[in-house]
């Protein structure tokens, strides 16, 4: 079903509980290069964990009890937020409220979350060291089925809900075959389609909006190797005809098994050139901005990846980013507008019409108390109000939707 309401979009939120994250395999690896870790963490600590923040072990907790709750029970904690329940003066103001959502003077009648579903699944486990050795592998299957099942609860309990879920599905392409990887796409693009719908009458084959990449697993977007080109290209090929939406991480933290230099090897958008050259016309979405928080002699900052999004924006029509978790830092809307603005006039309406205002949720619960901080930085930053307005309405509007040139 077709809707003309509008949305505010979150092109980039998680609704991750402790039954998807593979912790075995995260600190079995971490295990082998612990001392590597230990000296990247020091030298970054505005990262994922803020170690100079008094905080940081309340903000996990509110991290780990939010993941405590299932995924449908996640989506209803969203809603509450915004809907005030969890203010605790009379002072706070709800974000949404009577049904509509409100920020600075626009209005929305609908909240669009955008689900990146993650495929934790890698190919090597490495738990025959272990006394209990043996390990149950979760696939794309067992992600998927999540998200819809949750979906629907959800759905179910709150059929007047004012938010639309459009999930993009995970998955990591070194962990299956060729033939594993099409018959997933078959499964759940099925019935795709680039068109805003309801979500409540989404069918499964129709429910997932785009495909997550995750380089940190070891995923490699333009490997060498001749089957492993194969099988990223069957993905590439398949989005691009169909249309279909991909958002990639792009930092250089996160979730991360394999060792920094390789993790951030395959995470920069530089691995994507050749992609883009052969698939010109896929809607590719850089996630966070390229951001970097591993900084060179503990000084200074690299914003390589960044500049390398921006030319990437200018020579390719369908070339995404989003800011999500990047700008939890209440300076970063300053620098975003002071880089954006050293473009010409031309080339800077270019790049701001293809950046998406994007939360993280609920991993960003490591750095922020909540849903509605992290949008009132955004309502409060040194955006101008048109500009505001593209990041959370037509730019991703455009991404998820429009079939893109």
């Amino acid at each position: 079903m077709k809707t003309s309401e509008k949305y505010f979009y979150d092109a980039h939120c998680h609704f991750m509980d402790l039954s998807q994250p593979d912790f075995f395999v995260f600190v079995n690896e971490l295990k082998n290069k612990f001392g590597d870790e230990a000296v990247k963490f020091l030298l970054s600590p505005d990262s994922i964990i803020d170690i100079r923040n008094k905080k940081a072990i309340e903000n996990v907790a509110n991290l780990l009890n939010v993941m405590s709750h299932t995924q449908a029970e996640i989506i209803q904690l969203i809603e509450f937020d915004l809907e005030g329940r969890f203010l605790t003066t009379g002072k706070q103001t709800p974000v949404m409220q009577d049904g509509i959502f409100k920020i600075r003077d626009f209005s929305f009648d609908k909240f669009c979350l955008v689900p990146l579903v993650m495929d934790f699944n890698v190919t090597f486990k490495n738990f025959q060291n272990l006394y209990y050795n043996t390990h149950k592998t979760k696939t794309v299957d067992f992600y998927a089925e999540n998200m819809i099942s949750n979906v629907r609860e959800f759905y179910k309990t709150n059929p007047d809900t004012k938010l639309e879920i459009y999930p993009f599905l995970g998955i990591n392409p070194q962990a299956y075959s060729y033939e594993q990887i099409n018959e997933y796409l078959e499964k759940y693009f099925r019935n795709y389609s680039p068109e805003k719908r309801e979500t409540k009458h989404a069918s499964p084959e129709s429910l997932f909006a785009g495909l997550k990449l995750y380089p940190p697993l070891g995923f490699d977007p333009w490997p060498d190797d001749g089957q492993e080109r194969e099988k990223v290209e069957l993905l590439y090929k398949f989005a691009e005809e169909m249309k279909i939406p991909v958002t990639t991480h792009c930092d250089d933290g996160g979730y991360r098994i394999v060792a920094p230099e390789l993790s951030w090897k395959y995470s920069s958008p530089e691995r994507y050139f050749e992609v883009l050259k052969k698939y010109p016309a896929l809607k590719l979405n850089f996630a966070h901005l390229g951001q970097q928080y591993y900084r060179s002699y503990g000084v200074l900052k690299q914003h390589k990846w960044r500049s390398i999004i921006y030319r990437l924006m200018l020579e390719f029509p369908n070339v995404y980013s989003d800011i999500s978790y990047s700008a939890i830092n209440k300076n970063y809307y300053k620098i975003l507008r002071a880089e954006t603005e050293s473009f010409s006039k031309e080339n800077q309406e270019i790049i701001i019409s293809k950046i998406l205002f994007g939360s993280d949720f609920n991993i960003n619960l490591n750095k922020i108390k909540s849903y509605t901080e992290y949008l009132k930085i955004f309502e409060n930053s040194a955006l101008t109000d048109e500009n505001l307005y593209k990041i959370c309405n037509s730019n991703p509007e455009r991404f998820l939707f429009e079939p893109g040139n």
